[in-house]
């Protein structure tokens, strides 16, 4: 009688040897049929907004001033280490004269860093300072406005920028991101407040009229403003909610970019829209101060890093 059992024991067992064809099976059954989409991680954008200061080189190319072959050497590297210490991926500058200054920076103290992409517009500054640009990627277009003319608030005609305001758009991580790099019209003699917020009031328009094209698109409105947080300006730049920007500067505890005769001020700003606000990555704003930072410039830098996801 055992004999007669044994096959059929045999036979009512194997689904559970190991490495038998029945388990082989049902596993494959459990897989999924195709392999399941790579997670997109964020990818980290340091931007940093700087005023070099009149950085002028040391040729003579027009009737700006001209510095000392020793002296310019020393202005690139005293900037270049506050850059190299922040680490930016785009770098919007103010008060830079060319593009040989930028390459000086580039090819110099920054050469590690690669810094491919340079970009410098000549604007409407009759002393020769521009904004220029370094980054880390391309992009893929900018535009000048400085030949734009806009109304002035206060009804007396029409008038430009003081320098520029520079447009950048790239894309991180698929996403599209448009840059807005100004310096607007300083309170030095003769001051004129109707035409800083003339510059406010149309970079916001210029902004909003990139997110109106584009709904999806992150903003940064960065630079020298020459102007303090809740100025008529800044409140300009801000608008109103649901599309309030955000002045990420102001999340540093000691806020400050400038000293004005003993007392600090913060004028240089990195407004960004709600959107980009979102992906500000926690604790990467700084602004540096010090010994070294003041060797380079009388503004100090506005830095911050955004998790684009």
């Amino acid at each position: 009688m055992l004999a007669r059992l044994l096959p059929i024991l045999a036979v009512a067992l194997s689904p559970l040897l190991g490495g038998c064809p029945g388990t082989v099976e049902r596993l494959d059954k459990l897989e999924p049929d195709a392999e399941a989409p790579p997670v997109q991680l964020p990818v980290p954008l340091r931007l940093v907004d700087y005023n070099a200061h009149d950085f002028f080189d040391d040729h003579l190319d027009a009737a700006e001033p001209v510095v000392t072959t020793v002296d310019y050497a020393a202005k690139v590297a005293a900037v270049g280490a506050v850059l190299a210490s922040l680490g930016g991926d785009v770098v919007v500058l103010q008060e830079v004269e060319n593009l040989r200054v930028l390459d000086a920076l580039a090819d110099g103290p920054l050469a590690t860093l690669g810094y491919g992409t340079r970009v410098l517009v000549p604007g409407n500054d009759a002393s020769g300072i521009q904004i220029g640009v370094l980054s880390r990627r391309p992009f893929d277009r900018v535009v000048s406005h400085a030949a734009d003319r806009f109304d002035r608030p206060s009804g007396a005609g029409t008038t430009s920028y003081a320098r520029d305001c520079l447009e950048l758009h790239l894309r991180v991580n698929g996403r599209h991101l448009a840059l807005l790099g100004v310096h607007f019209k300083a309170k030095s003699p003769p001051d004129d407040a109707d035409r800083r917020l003339a510059e406010a009031l149309h970079t916001r328009a210029i902004a909003d009229s990139i997110a109106a094209s584009d709904p999806s698109v992150a903003i940064a409105i960065l630079g020298d403003f020459n102007d303090l947080p809740g100025s008529p300006p800044l409140l300009a730049v801000a608008g109103a909610a649901p599309d309030l920007y955000v002045d990420v500067a102001t999340q540093v505890a000691d806020a400050w970019s400038y000293d004005y005769q003993g007392a600090h001020q913060l004028i240089d700003h990195q407004m960004v829209s709600p959107r980009l606000f979102g992906w500000l990555e926690a604790g990467s704003v700084m602004m540096l101060h010090g010994a070294e930072a003041d060797l380079a410039s009388d503004h100090a830098p506005v830095a911050a890093t955004y998790d684009v996801p």
